[in-house]
């Protein structure tokens, strides 16, 4: 093979290697911070401002709380797609404000998992949780 081949050659191979990303596996998900903790034990803290993605580890836990709006209106129980992935914990003695509705999840194992919750006749909120 000539030099200019194997100049070609080695030119090929360098732009193609610097275009790949890590093992070459998906690309990372883009995980938004969670707000500090509001319980012990806790990776931190989501409310019905939050959206989007957030990340945890296995072992994990998570806590949110959801405001309505007056004493009347309130959210409904906030569930987890996959109990597997990220499992409802129980509350405990932790009593909530009139009009606050509480969810702590632990992360059991990878994975994804949304949680949801509604108010009647309004809003719906809705994060995902990717577990690692």
């Amino acid at each position: 093979m000539g030099r200019f081949a194997v100049a070609v050659l080695a030119l090929c191979l360098v732009v193609s290697g610097c275009a790949r990303t890590g093992s070459g596996g998906p690309s990372p998900v883009p995980c938004r911070s969670l707000s500090e903790a509001a319980l012990p034990d806790s990776a931190g803290t989501l409310d019905e401002s939050s959206s989007g993605t957030y990340c945890l580890t296995v072992g994990q836990t998570v806590d949110v709380f959801l405001h309505g709006t007056g004493t009347s209106v309130r959210w409904t129980p906030i569930a987890s797609s996959r109990p597997d992935v990220l499992a409802p914990q129980r509350t405990g003695v932790l009593t909530a404000p009139v009009g606050v509705t509480p969810g702590i999840f632990t992360a059991m194992r990878a994975g994804t998992a949304q949680l949801t919750s509604s108010q009647p006749n309004g809003p719906s909120w809705s994060v995902t949780m990717v577990v690692s």
